[in-house]
């Protein structure tokens, strides 16, 4: 390969870290919004950290990042940036705008360590692209909290849950997994539209609890994708049998 050829693949490869990168610009702008108790635009720059979250992998993979850059884990950037974005600030938002109270507000404290403890286990993500126990989506859990106006005392036992459920042995589809990868994607494609006219709506001070019931197909997707990955594992277990 000749040389300059060389360097701009280096160069592209490095581009592609730096686009991860931007996950904390977005992270730093959310955090000084929910700081000032302005939630909407906040909501904003994190749904773009989001769509940056959602496209970086497909160019490293494309572009043969790690090929490019050996010496630099572009999976530790992501996971870092995918903490503060998914759990940290989240987690802070739903104390800055009172999601929780009282002793509730422990219940942050769980939720924070069992993200980070999620994060870091070896098998979060399996060689299938699937993710092993709740894949610490903090983000859309205190998305809904919010829109919905739960009781304190409802939030908090929603984030013990999820907080248990990053143990939980059960596997959910990410992007990439190969089974209904066709229809993930739709639904996925799909979800977000619905999600960004939610958020129209809301910055706009229209309307949006209809919306914001239609848009929990996402979710229940997402449940029933997990319980359709389970039975076809146990299936192919009894065939190996």
């Amino acid at each position: 390969m000749p040389e300059q050829h060389r360097h701009f693949f280096v160069y592209r490869a490095w581009m592609v870290h730096f686009y991860t990168s931007l996950g904390l610009v977005c992270a730093l702008i959310a955090l000084t919004f929910i700081a000032a108790g302005n939630i909407k635009p906040a909501l904003i720059i994190l749904s773009l950290a989001m769509v940056i979250d959602a496209t970086d992998g497909t160019l490293a993979r494309t572009w043969n990042v790690k090929k490019y850059t050996p010496q630099f884990d572009g999976r530790k950037l992501d996971d870092i940036t995918d903490y503060i974005n998914y759990a940290f600030i989240p987690l802070y938002a739903a104390y800055r705008f009172g999601m929780v109270a009282g002793a509730g507000v422990a219940v942050l404290a769980v939720a924070a360590i069992a993200a980070a403890f999620g994060f870091c286990k070896s098998g979060a993500k399996t060689q299938n692209d699937t993710y092993t126990g709740f894949p610490n989506y903090w983000n859309v859990i205190i998305f809904y909290m919010y829109l919905f106006h739960f009781p304190p005392v409802v939030n908090a036992i929603l984030l013990l849950i999820f907080s248990i459920l990053i143990w939980a042995p059960i596997e959910f589809i990410s992007l990439s997994t190969k089974p209904l990868r066709k229809l993930t994607i739709t639904i996925a494609i799909l979800y977000s539209l619905v999600i960004f006219g939610i958020l129209y709506l809301f910055w706009t001070d229209q309307p949006y609890t209809n919306l914001l019931w239609l848009s929990l197909f996402g979710p229940l997707y997402y449940i029933i994708s997990a319980f359709y990955l389970r039975g076809k594992t146990g299936a192919n277990l009894e065939l190996a049998q």
